[in-house]
């Protein structure tokens, strides 16, 4: 049976820093680096992966390299697995973008076709998420690890519960370095693992909630 395992990056600079990151490229901090330690300890010993899709910015890729290297594979970067692009709320911090920018912020929560200033809408990420994983599915590897952000995870999961992009930015947040599995049937994500944070430890846990 074929296997969709869709990791969250580990906790990055601006989690640390309640920062909206968007397709900022930031590194992980020293917790994220051990969450991606930590990812790699558990799929090699429970998973069987066949190839490994990131997306191209570096806190994806990073999250993704212990797995790869303990693995010997190539990592694929695609764009397509990007952050949701927010626009000018880039490295701003979230109580900055909450107090001048909340009828924005209102519109965009009521309407998923409103984008962030200078940014995505929550259906322009949707619809790319979506052709990533429709392309990913028809790939011929048995199973597939993809490295991916808070956005794109909420769009797969909405995506496995039969949900469109107005539902998937009020879908659940998983947890930096969190671990889900989806099977595959007749071409279809079927969820068998969601949000699974076991495999950390508290010297791999931060506030996991920030995005």
């Amino acid at each position: 049976m074929k296997k969709l395992i869709v990791i969250r990056h580990g906790y990055s600079v601006t989690n640390k820093e309640n920062r909206y990151t968007g397709q900022r490229d930031v590194a992980l901090t020293e917790i994220g680096y051990r969450q991606a330690e930590a990812v790699a300890g558990y799929l090699t010993k429970n998973e069987k992966i066949d190839k490994i899709v990131t997306s191209d910015l570096s806190r994806a890729i990073d999250t993704a390299r212990p797995t790869a290297e303990a693995l010997g594979l190539p990592i694929h970067t695609t764009p397509a697995l990007r952050e949701l692009g927010m626009g000018i709320f880039e490295g701003m911090l979230f109580a900055d973008v909450e107090r001048d920018f909340k009828d924005i912020l209102e519109q965009r929560r009521e309407d998923a076709t409103v984008p962030c200033p200078g940014g995505e809408s929550f259906k322009d990420l949707f619809e790319r998420t979506k052709a990533a994983i429709d392309t990913l599915l028809t790939d011929e590897a048995d199973t597939v690890m993809v490295v991916t952000h808070a956005g794109p995870c909420r769009c797969i999961d909405c995506m496995a519960d039969g949900g469109n992009y107005a539902d998937a930015q009020s879908h659940k947040l998983a947890d930096n370095a969190s671990i889900t599995i989806f099977n595959v049937e007749n071409g279809r994500l079927v969820p068998a693992l969601y949000n699974l944070t076991d495999h950390l430890t508290d010297s791999t846990t931060a506030d996991r909630k920030l995005l």
